[in-house]
């Protein structure tokens, strides 16, 4: 029973690893707890808040075993408040079971590879957009986290074209649930690289491993300046169709945030308090366009992401007290405002703003688990 660093988290990842987002785990900035019952949490304090990332890893995760390990914890750090983060709805039922309130923040879509993914009327716009990518010269290659790393020009490319995407955003929120790095623990990754009719690399998608299920997440979609029409659906597609070829039976394309279930009435403050904080959101990342490009691939199945509240006193979850969890939730993910970039960009011409511009993809990015936390 104890602290873990990173490293020592990573067999109880590959053992136990099933949310989507799990792999975060290895390369945000977290703390570690490792239980009596041989139960390890993510989590971030902050303002006597405790800010859980996703399930625990475990073999077992009963109410008893999870409060458990939470009540150790409070002995090396005390908190007031614990706050789980993007879990599914079996462990937010688990977590209701022992005095909790959920409330659902976000949708996470799958597609099931075996059969063809964005298939019938409604994904023709996929398809098409595929095909321009494709008479406009562009093609999709595979690299390997070996070729990554001895050939400098490859890890060039990437870090350019997430430097020019992340210069574009007006807000930047990269740490907890939302850290990025495309390099490390490669041997979990899969690349695929987009090439324009001039054979630039212009775009890229990395698949990473979801290790207890054996499928994947496409973590992130990456679009450069100047990119393709037609690029991320090209790029999706052909990810989907390398990963089926390999076996691999579902892959997620990343949650959509919103509070889109209606709450409980116990959590009305909290829903009040998502409803600001996507507003103020939303005027920074387009979360709606989001959420219409990956409907374009007819999604097998929409799981619901939750969040669960409770405070140790065991009172009620009141207005103010949602939006202190709400603005310290915000805090965690280390906001940032960006340079100039951004306005550049949008006094461009309006033929260049329509091409680029709200509905186009530019990110599956850790927008996964979403600015909300979702």
């Amino acid at each position: 029973m104890g602290f873990l660093n990173s490293r020592e988290v990573v067999p109880y990842f590959k053992a136990r690893g099933f949310n989507s987002s799990h792999f975060v785990w290895l390369i945000g900035d977290f703390q570690y707890f490792l239980a009596s019952s041989n139960l390890v949490i993510a989590f971030k304090k902050r303002a006597g808040i405790l800010f859980l990332a996703l399930e625990p890893l475990s073999e077992c995760l009963e109410a008893e075993t999870v409060n458990q390990a939470l009540e150790e914890l409070h002995l090396h750090l005390p908190y007031e408040t614990m706050v789980w983060i993007s879990i599914y709805g079996e462990f937010s039922n688990t977590l209701r079971t022992i005095g909790y309130q959920s409330i659902a923040i976000g949708k996470e879509p799958w597609l099931c590879l075996k059969q063809k993914v964005a298939t019938g009327k409604s994904a023709r716009g996929v398809k098409s957009a595929r095909n321009q990518a494709l008479r406009a010269g562009c093609k999709v290659e595979e690299w390997t986290s070996d070729e990554i790393v001895v050939d400098p020009e490859k890890r060039a490319h990437i870090e350019k074209i997430y430097e020019e995407w992340r210069d574009r955003r007006k807000l930047y929120l990269g740490a907890f649930l939302n850290t990025n790095d495309p390099f490390s623990y490669g041997s979990f990754r899969r690349y695929f690289l987009g090439r324009d009719g001039t054979s630039e690399v212009k775009a890229y998608l990395v698949a990473t491993q979801i290790p207890a299920t054996n499928h994947y997440f496409l973590e992130d979609l990456v679009l450069g300046e100047d990119c393709s029409r037609g690029m991320g659906e090209l790029l999706v597609l052909t990810a989907c169709e390398k990963l089926a070829q390999s076996g691999i039976e579902r892959v997620s394309i990343g949650v959509v945030s919103g509070a889109s279930s209606g709450p409980k009435r116990a959590l009305k403050n909290v829903s009040f308090s998502i409803r600001c904080i996507s507003s103020i959101v939303e005027r920074f990342y387009n979360l709606e366009g989001m959420e219409v490009f990956r409907k374009r691939f007819q999604p097998n199945e929409w799981r619901t992401i939750y969040m669960a509240i409770k405070r140790r006193d065991q009172k009620s979850i009141t207005l103010w007290h949602s939006l202190w969890i709400f603005v310290n939730l915000f805090l965690v993910f280390e906001p940032k405002i960006l340079g100039l970039g951004w306005l550049l960009s949008s006094i461009r011409p309006k033929r260049y703003r329509q091409a680029h511009g709200r509905n186009a993809p530019h990110s599956m990015a850790k927008t996964n688990s979403a600015e909300l936390g979702a």
